[in-house]
C-alpha cells in the first residue's frame, strides 16, 4: 500500500481553486487500488464540505513543525510513502520537506502559481529571504515539481529548474452529480460573470473601463466573490463614478449548488486576471457549457484553438475588442461555443483521468520500493 500525504494550507471555501481541486484529486486517488490517501490542512471557520464517506482521510493540523513531523511519522513509519505539498513558502511545507529528506521520502510540490512574476513581486523582500534561507533548497531536492500549465513551466524554468524535474498536469475539476440535469433546465442569461476573489491580481479595473466604453446592449456584468483587503469598495467607487450602477452588479461569495447555477446561467464567464497558474473557474465554466473570456495573463490560450472562448490582453483596449465581438454574437452562437468548451473540458480536466496520471508518476518515483502486492494498473 502506498501512503499519499497531501499538505494544503487550508480548505477554506474562500481560498480559491486548490481548496476544491485538491480534495477532488484525493477523492479520485482514494478510489484507486494500492493507495491510502491522507490530506492535512489547517482548520478554518468555513471549510469546503467533506463527508465522512470520502475515500481519503482529513487530518486537521495547526501547521506547526511539531504537529507536521508527528503526522508524517505516524503515516510514513512503514511501507512506501510520498509527501505532496500544494504550494510553497508555508513553514508547514518546509517542516515536511526536512523530515522527508531525513526519512528518504519522495517529495512533490504543486507550485500553484507561487513562482509567477506577479506572485514573486508580492511581499518581495520576505520571499527573497525565504528563497535564500530554505525554499530554493527544498525545491531543488524535490522529486517532482508539478505545474498546471506550460506558462507555469516557463516560470519554474526561470527560477533555475529544468524539465527533468517538472510534471505538467492540469487541475482536476470536480463536477456536481446532477450536472446533466442542471444544464438541461438552465436558461442562459445575458450575464458576463466574474466569479472569484475580489483582489488586485484579478485585473478587474481595466474590465470596468472597457465596460463603460463598450458594454453590450442588454448585458449585465456580475462580480461575484469574497472581498479581499477592501478591494471591492474601490471598485464600487469606480462603478458609481462611471455611471455604471445597474449595469454592474456585485454579489458576495457563493459555493455548492449556487455556484454551479450561476456558472450554468451565465452567457459568458470572464477571467481578467493579470496572473493565474491555472484558473479553476474557467475549467468549471467550460464543464457546464459556458464560454470563457480569459486574459493572456492566464494559461487559457486553447480557448481560441478550441473555439470555446477568447484569450484577451488584460488592458482596456483588449477588453473593449472582446466586448465588441461578444455584442455581435447571438445567444445561439454562444451556446454552440459552450458545447465545444464542454467537450474540451471532458477530455482534459476530469478528476479520474488526472488522478490516474498522478498515480503513474507516484509509482515511478518509488521505483523498486513499490509494494509488490499493489501492482500498477
Amino acid at each position: 500500500m502506498i501512503r499519499l500525504l497531501h499538505f494544503l494550507t487550508d480548505l477554506d471555501r474562500h481560498s480559491g481553486g486548490p481548496s476544491v481541486s485538491v480534495p477532488a484529486l484525493c477523492r479520485s486517488l482514494g478510489t484507486l487500488p494500492g493507495f491510502s490517501v491522507h490530506l492535512a490542512a489547517r482548520p478554518t471557520p468555513s471549510p469546503v464540505p467533506i463527508g465522512k464517506e470520502e475515500p481519503f482521510i482529513v487530518h486537521w493540523t495547526d501547521g506547526s513543525r511539531t504537529s507536521t513531523r508527528r503526522l508524517i511519522r505516524e503515516l510514513a513509519s512503514d511501507g512506501a510513502a510520498i509527501l505532496h505539498c500544494h504550494g510553497i513558502w508555508d513553514p508547514m511545507y518546509h517542516a515536511a520537506a526536512r523530515l522527508a529528506r531525513r526519512k528518504d521520502i519522495p517529495m512533490v510540490y504543486s507550485i500553484r502559481g507561487m513562482l509567477e512574476p506577479w506572485a514573486l513581486r508580492h511581499k518581495r523582500w520576505k520571499k527573497r529571504l525565504g528563497w535564500m534561507a530554505y525554499q530554493r533548497a527544498d525545491l531543488t531536492r524535490a522529486a517532482l515539481l508539478h505545474a498546471t500549465s506550460e506558462a507555469e513551466v516557463d516560470s519554474i524554468r526561470r527560477c533555475g529548474f529544468d524539465d527533468s524535474q517538472i510534471l505538467t498536469l492540469p487541475n482536476a475539476v470536480p463536477l456536481p452529480p446532477d450536472l446533466a440535469h442542471l444544464t438541461a433546465i438552465t436558461q442562459r442569461t445575458r450575464t458576463l460573470l466574474f466569479l472569484g476573489r475580489i483582489h488586485p491580481v484579478k485585473g478587474i479595473p481595466p474590465l470596468l473601463e472597457a465596460w463603460a466604453a463598450a458594454a453590450p446592449a442588454g448585458w449585465t456584468l456580475q462580480l461575484t466573490g469574497p472581498d479581499c483587503d477592501g478591494h471591492r469598495a474601490g471598485l464600487e467607487t469606480v462603478v458609481r463614478r462611471a455611471g455604471l450602477t445597474g449595469r454592474v452588479r456585485f454579489t458576495g461569495s457563493v459555493d455548492g449548488e449556487e455556484k454551479w447555477r450561476l456558472l450554468a446561467e451565465a452567457g459568458c464567464l470572464v477571467l481578467p486576471s493579470y496572473s493565474e497558474n491555472f484558473g479553476m473557474v474557467a475549467a468549471e465554466a467550460l464543464a457546464v457549457g459556458t464560454p470563457v473570456a480569459a486574459s493572456t495573463g492566464t494559461p487559457w490560450q486553447r480557448l481560441e484553438d478550441e473555439d470555446a472562448g477568447w484569450w484577451v490582453p488584460p488592458t482596456r483596449d483588449g477588453w473593449v475588442a472582446f466586448l465588441e465581438d461578444l455584442s455581435s454574437r447571438s445567444m445561439k452562437s454562444l451556446e454552440a461555443m459552450g458545447e465545444r468548451g464542454r467537450a474540451f473540458a471532458a477530455r482534459e480536466f476530469s478528476s479520474p483521468s488526472i488522478a490516474l496520471r498522478f498515480a503513474g508518476a507516484y509509482r515511478s518515483l518509488l521505483g523498486d520500493r513499490f509494494p509488490p502486492s499493489s501492482p500498477p494498473e
